[in-house]
């Protein structure tokens, strides 16, 4: 390669060299003319991190500005991660104007930042502001940092120390524009959120003091936790005191704290998903407890707590609106609310996070995400809150309806008992003054004739055929109103044994034979020997007795009687059949009524109570079987019950 050629290749290279440079210094140079109302420079800033934090201003101004790293171009926002030296800044500004024009900063995490404005000789003046310095140093009335540019081309810097990431917007603007602009992105959005926390505050304190649900104490306690907390995380803060800041996770994850409990006894989690209860607890004792001591005692920087503790806050999160989503498809619809007051909370925050973090930088919601999040998240809740307090009202409205109709019932059964024992009462009144009354008189009549010797020998032997009829209706009935009576004021106690059917029947056909013989019936028992059944045998006894004994009544003369069984799986079917009298279907049907059927009087006139087949179909139930009647006028009667079969 020749000469020329060597110095031709050499300028080409200074000359592209120049060329990028004096582009980077170009693109750095912001110009702000009168016209111009304000500037967004954030694209423009250069910053150096300053590890050693031994760098003085007149260091970094010999810095080349090929070393300064520049902003994405375009970008509104700066993001400044958390550094453990000092951040420097450096604008390039040609004000134009001839006026001061003002640039504005904010960064919640500068504890402290020195504003540099360049004097003759290579000196500079310093105006000392963060968190950590006095009010009165602000040069702007301003709730931010904002510095003033003075006429004229000048390179100006900023050091900040700072203990927690942020986004910076650096905004160029006159006064009057500037204090509108900051109306607009901070004092406005600010306000609004604190309006619509203290419109949610007061109608949570109402619905307490109405309803007086202890839910809503913890519901309000998050409340103003949020209150504060939203306006602090997105640089306008209500208070400023240093230890705030210094302490942020602290009273921060008091207010989480205050969220997880209010998610927990929302849901019922304890009761309704012990998993996800536990889930919950682990996740926000993680989050509260470790920071909180760290964050309190000063053992870990809080920039450095603050990379850990986004995430776990973003799963913390994430495990309580799992929860509610389960809760939600479990049926509980009071979750409903709940889940959908997560989602935008959930995206607000992500959003925040990732910008924040410099992760996405999205700046979608510009610098207004947390408002937007929160004050969706407290709206919905509430909403949720009153929902599932309606529901409680609603199913504490159907309980007592149900109590009611319970009671309502209850006192429908309790009169009808009340109206069959008058009904009982009525009838045993009227047995004893009737049916009983009638042969005890006539036994006293008859005694007492006999006793003044106006009966003879031959007539006493006449009437006692009669007074044996009496006396044995006379016993039949004492006998069945005893049993009714018991059963009406004690109930029935069921003595269950198995025995052969056959023997049951069979010893009440022994008891009824003189009447049978009297009257030349014949009585065949017909049930197999071999038949055993599951009852109490002196309630299926009576029970035969009394069937075979209104067998005999509405039989006449040399007529006949059956006894037969009918065996299945689990029951034996008897049945009492005669060819009596028979009975017509309306009087089949009142039968077995409560107390309803009127006796009537036998084929030689034998007389009855009613009480009978009231016992029969009473002890026939309580021994676990049915009883029916079968009957046909002038071709006699069949009585069907049944008994559990005995098992083998």
């Amino acid at each position: 390669m020749s000469f020329s050629q060597h110095v031709l290749s050499s300028s080409c290279i200074l000359f592209t060299l120049f060329f990028f440079n004096l582009q980077s210094i170009e693109a750095r140079l912001v110009t702000f003319d009168s016209e111009d109302d304000l500037r967004f420079i954030s694209s423009h800033v250069g910053l150096l991190d300053d590890s050693s934090s031994q760098m003085t201003v007149q260091d970094v101004s010999k810095i080349s500005s090929s070393n300064w790293k520049r902003n994405k171009e375009g970008s509104k926002f700066f993001t400044n991660k958390y550094s453990n030296g000092n951040l420097w800044y450096r604008f390039d500004i040609n004000n134009k104007t001839r006026e001061t024009i003002w640039l504005r900063t904010e960064s919640s995490g500068a504890w402290i930042l020195d504003f540099y404005s360049p004097q003759s000789g290579g000196k500079y003046d310093k105006i000392e502001l963060g968190r950590t310095r006095p009010d009165e140093n602000k040069v702007f009335p301003a709730d931010h940092y904002v510095v003033p540019i003075k006429p004229g081309n000048h390179t100006y810097y900023i050091m900040i120390q700072n203990k927690l990431p942020s986004n910076i917007m650096y905004v160029l603007g006159k006064t009057q524009d500037l204090s509108a602009f900051n109306q607009r992105q901070i004092e406005i959005p600010k306000y609004l959120f604190i309006g619509l926390m203290i419109a949610m505050l007061l109608y949570n304190v109402f619905a307490l003091i109405t309803i007086g649900d202890k839910l809503y104490i913890i519901y309000i306690a998050y409340l103003i936790g949020i209150l504060f907390f939203v306006p602090f995380a997105m640089d306008a803060p209500i208070f400023s005191h240093i230890w705030f800041w210094d302490k942020l996770l602290v009273w921060a994850n008091a207010t989480y704290f205050l969220a997880g409990i209010f998610s927990i006894n929302h849901l019922s989690l304890k009761k309704r998903t012990p998993r996800l209860y536990y889930l919950v607890m682990i996740c926000m004792i993680i989050l509260t407890v470790p920071y909180s001591i760290l964050n309190y005692l000063d053992i870990v920087e809080l920039g450095t707590l603050m990379k850990t503790w986004q995430v776990f806050l973003f799963v913390y999160i994430i495990s309580m609106f799992v929860s509610g989503l389960v809760i939600w498809f479990k049926g509980y619809q009071n979750a409903r609310f709940y889940v959908v007051g997560w989602v935008p909370l959930m995206l607000c925050l992500f959003i925040y996070i990732t910008d924040l973090n410099g992760v996405l930088n999205l700046y979608i919601l510009d610098g207004l995400s947390l408002y937007i999040g929160y004050g969706f998240e407290a709206i919905l809740f509430t909403v949720a809150l009153s929902d599932k307090i309606n529901m409680l009202k609603k199913e504490k409205y159907d309980l007592i309806m149900a109590q009611n109709e319970m009671l309502e019932s209850k006192v429908q059964t309790r009169t009808e008992e009340l109206r069959k024992t008058n009904t009982a009462k009525d009838k045993l009144f009227a047995i004893i003054g009737h049916d009983l009354r009638s042969p005890v008189n006539s036994l006293k009549g008859l005694l007492g004739l006999i006793d003044q010797g106006l009966m003879t020998k031959e007539e006493f032997e006449i009437l006692t055929s009669k007074l044996k009829d009496s006396v044995n209706h006379m016993y039949e009935t004492l006998n069945n109103m005893l049993h009714w009576a018991n059963s009406q004021m004690n109930g029935f106690d069921v003595k269950a044994k198995v025995v052969k059917a056959f023997d049951l029947a069979e010893e009440n056909v022994r008891l009824t034979k003189s009447i049978a013989s009297e009257k030349k019936i014949t009585v065949t028992n017909e049930i197999e020997k071999d038949l055993t059944v599951e009852c109490d045998p002196e309630h299926i006894k009576l029970v035969f007795r009394n069937l075979i004994s209104n067998a005999l009544k509405f039989t006449p003369d040399d007529g006949n009687i059956r006894i037969a069984s009918k065996p299945s799986k689990k029951y034996i079917e008897f049945c009492v059949h005669d060819y009596g009298v028979g009975m017509t279907q309306e009087q089949v049907k009142n039968l077995f009524g409560d107390n309803k059927h009127k006796s009537e009087n036998g084929t030689r006139g034998e007389k009855g109570t009613g009480l009978g087949l009231t016992l029969c179909k009473d002890f026939v139930e309580k021994n676990g079987g049915k009883i029916k009647a079968e009957s046909e006028k002038g071709r006699g009667t069949s009585i069907f019950f049944t008994v559990p079969r005995a098992k083998s």
